[in-house]
């Protein structure tokens, strides 16, 4: 087998920085009544971020030869 070199990628970084940081600003300032606008959330947005999740954890466990 031959040898693997881990290094450091700074694009890497980047793409978590670019992930996490609006994430983490979000949850300190969320809007004002937020939790009175989420049950008003859009029925076909929500049901296609479901689907989403459900692809992404699907093609997930078929990389890794589980079943569902």
């Amino acid at each position: 087998m031959d040898n693997m070199n881990f290094g450091f990628s700074y694009i890497g970084l980047l793409y978590l920085l670019m992930l996490f940081v609006p994430n983490i600003l979000w949850t300190r300032h969320k809007p004002v009544d937020y939790d009175k606008y989420v049950t008003r959330e859009n029925r076909i947005l929500a049901a296609f971020e479901r689907i989403g999740h459900i692809g992404i954890h699907a093609g997930h466990a078929r990389e890794c030869g589980e079943s569902i």
